[in-house]
């Protein structure tokens, strides 16, 4: 167990241990030696072989003293000097002296940080896993977290650690790791998630706001950041982000406050599509009967009515045609559009952006928001300009033709467009959408430029 980290005070179960001399002696069974000592003057090559040999018959003690002499002779050989402490620190962790075992891991992380032999050699796998398991167990978090070698082996196992964990405790310890560590951004971001799942968004705003802020979570944290504001009754803030999440995805109880929030807002149509997207037995609950009501009586005139929850088709009915959009059933005349608000974020991330994997990000969450909202074209503009800037060409030409294609007020998107089917071989096509642009087009050298390619003749 280590020193800082015992089970009374983060309860966390003990993992990783290796369970007594067996588990050990199994691991070190499989690892070669010779290639360790092929370097090494004979006397410690014969040192290390014997060490390994007293580890096998389960004599740790003599294999500790045998491999202590092996690594003396290694000094001036990084690789097998890393590969014989390995060996020697598992031999003390199995003879029980956790004391040398913590040296032992020092003089690897000291030969570490001058040679990199641990990170870039090519240890045997079962070795490193053995090792790696012990240090888990025995080394302070602080001390790996203070290494950019074993700090990421730390996180990983807390992650692990922590994914074992009911839902209200991984909350309490996700809590104490991100106080101990402050200028962590991945831990109160996870803290943030652990408490939205667990109905304490009024604790994660704060975190979520941040990093919706700092564009870390792009969609996700945005859709987060809208349940912590149901979940604190801050409707006006979350009719904002709540949009940007699958609403189908929400827990009954977040769906049922955003139906209330769009309610008080008199936004009757949207909640009307939402009503209409549940599912039927959902529908037929007393909440949401009782809401559906309410709703169909205020809707205006022309807004078809919501109705009841619908009911198996007759068995002369002809099957429906296959539905093109995700778990959406609602009709499209009640269908709310892209919120402003979230078309606004991605504009500006997009107007920010400088690097392919932020573009192609961007094309992402654009295109999740395109297929939520399959009759909005907002999106699909978006994730085409995104995936044209990363000259993701076959990607480009498929959003900006979906939906009829740009309409002849936006020459940007056209040549967008217009070069994206240059570039997939599609000359003809290209060379009709520029012609539709062309009146209207700001004429900049890379304009220039396709103009040439695609209209050879337009001078």
């Amino acid at each position: 167990m280590r020193p800082d980290r015992t089970a009374a005070s983060t309860g966390l179960p003990v993992m990783y241990r290796l369970r007594g001399a067996g588990c050990l002696l199994a691991l070190c069974c499989l690892l070669p030696v010779a290639e360790a000592g092929a370097a090494v003057d004979p006397f410690y090559a014969r040192a290390l072989a014997e060490g390994t040999a007293a580890f096998e018959q389960g004599d740790f003690h003599r294999a500790s003293a045998r491999l202590r002499i092996a690594v003396f002779g290694m000094l001036d050989e990084p690789a097998a000097l890393t590969d014989g402490l390995l060996r020697l620190a598992l031999a003390q962790a199995a003879a029980g002296d956790h004391g040398a075992f913590l040296e032992t891991f020092d003089r690897v992380n000291e030969v570490e940080e001058r040679f990199r032999s641990y990170s870039r050699g090519s240890l045997p796998a079962s070795l490193r896993s053995a090792f790696e398991g012990q240090v888990i167990e025995s080394v302070p978090s602080t001390t790996l977290n203070a290494s950019a070698t074993w700090s990421e082996l730390a996180r990983a196992a807390e992650l692990r650690l922590l994914g074992a964990l009911p839902p209200a405790q991984a909350e309490t310890e996700l809590r104490r790791i991100a106080t101990e560590n402050p200028d962590d951004p991945q831990w109160r971001s996870m803290l943030a998630r652990a408490q939205v799942a667990n109905g304490h968004g009024d604790s994660a705003i704060d975190a979520l706001e941040q990093e919706v802020l700092a564009n870390a979570g792009g969609i996700e944290a945005s859709c987060l950041l809208g349940r912590a504001y149901l979940q604190a009754d801050r409707c006006e803030s979350a009719l904002v982000r709540v949009p940007t999440c699958d609403l189908l995805a929400l827990p009954q109880a977040e769906q049922i406050q955003y139906i209330d929030c769009l309610v008080a807002d008199a936004r009757w149509s949207e909640a009307a599509a939402v009503v209409v997207s549940l599912p039927a037995d959902f529908r037929q609950t007393r909440p949401i009967a009782k809401r559906e009501k309410r709703i169909a009586r205020a809707l205006p005139a022309e807004t078809p009515n919501v109705g009841p929850a619908p009911g198996p088709p007759p068995a002369s009915a002809s099957a429906p045609e296959p539905q093109q959009t995700i778990r959406d059933t609602s009709p499209p005349a009640v269908r709310p559009g892209v919120p402003p608000a979230v078309i606004a974020q991605l504009r500006d991330r997009l107007d920010r952006a400088t690097t392919a994997p932020d573009l192609v990000k961007i094309a992402d969450d654009a295109e999740a928001l395109a297929t939520r909202y399959p009759t909005s074209v907002e999106p699909l503009h978006l994730a085409g300009e995104a995936a044209y800037r990363a000259s993701s060409w076959h990607r480009a030409a498929g959003f900006l033709l979906s939906l009829g294609g740009p309409p002849e007020n936006r020459p940007d998107l056209l040549f967008y467009l217009s070069v994206a089917l240059y570039e997939t071989q599609r000359p003809a096509e290209a060379a009709t959408v520029l012609r539709r642009a062309e009146p209207n087009l700001v004429r900049t050298p890379i304009v220039e430029r396709y103009m040439d390619r695609i209209l050879p003749d337009h001078r």
